[in-house]
């Protein structure tokens, strides 16, 4: 099923710390990320379907201008094998930090990796599994592998869960509960927004535009935790999907209980 919410979209969770690359533009608070389908910040159950290749260019600066701004680019691509039970959809990805002079190429890679648990379209609930932000110590890469569950409701969609890092050298706590909500608000327009507890996490609202049924674009304001050095920035985001996209579970024209299966990544 495709119409102008299945590009609902993956936001980066792109890099947001990069003190050993030069210019830290949050001081070395927050760990690198890179990122798979996700919501405005953190990710979100989505996974992009079977045979999907995504697309993402994403930009993030301070709000007053006084700290250096970094940019990513990434690919995130769907292996399937699309049904519902443990291991049900699978996606993989990469991100390249394009902004962080005097790393080698590979010290600017992310990957991640994200799998159903579980499955319900009906009652429009889903469990994954994940890693992202995996990469060098010298970016601020912290290695966070994460567990999450979404149930889609009327109002909305509700997504809550644990990160948990394996490289705590950026992070004020190693365990991190994160809780998020999405909701379409009309045919172009979708309102997301996701929160990690800890001193060195986001609190971070946006807005996504749908230019058509395979690219959207996406301002989020991210709020980081005392621990930032600049706690007020900015993302812009871009998305594109090649391939097989879905409707996105927000989406009025998607079907009851799509439970995150959407749209190159409802969210993501």
């Amino acid at each position: 099923m495709t119409n102008k919410f299945s590009v609902y979209r993956r936001i980066s969770l792109a890099a947001t710390a990069i003190t050993l690359a030069g210019g830290a533009l949050l001081g070395g608070a927050k760990p690198a990320q890179a990122g798979p389908s996700g919501l405005s910040y953190y990710p979100s159950t989505d996974i992009y379907p079977k045979g999907n290749i995504h697309f993402d260019a994403d930009y993030f600066a301070s709000v007053n201008g006084k700290s250096s701004s970094f940019q990513t680019t990434g690919f995130e691509y769907g292996l399937g094998p699309e049904r519902d039970g443990l291991f049900g959809r699978t996606e993989i990805g990469l991100d390249y930090l394009t902004s962080a002079s005097g790393l080698n190429h590979g010290d600017r890679l992310f990957f991640n990796v994200k799998t159903q648990l579980f499955n319900d379209s009906k009652s429009g609930t889903r469990a994954t599994l994940g890693a992202y932000g995996v990469g060098s110590r010298d970016v601020g890469a912290s290695n966070y592998v994460s567990l999450l569950g979404s149930k889609a409701f009327s109002f909305g969609r509700i997504t809550a869960g644990v990160a948990y890092a394996l490289r705590d050298d950026f992070v004020d706590k190693k365990t991190s509960f994160q809780l998020g909500y999405d909701k379409a608000l009309n045919d172009k327009f979708i309102l997301a927004v996701d929160y990690q507890t800890g001193k060195s996490q986001a609190f971070s609202p946006g807005i996504i535009y749908l230019i058509n049924d395979k690219a959207g674009v996406q301002l989020s304001y991210v709020r980081g935790g005392s621990a930032f050095t600049d706690r007020n920035q900015f993302y812009f985001g871009f998305d594109y999907n090649f391939g097989k996209v879905y409707a996105a579970p927000t989406s009025p024209e998607a079907p009851a209980g799509a439970a995150g299966s959407g749209g190159g990544g409802g969210g993501g």
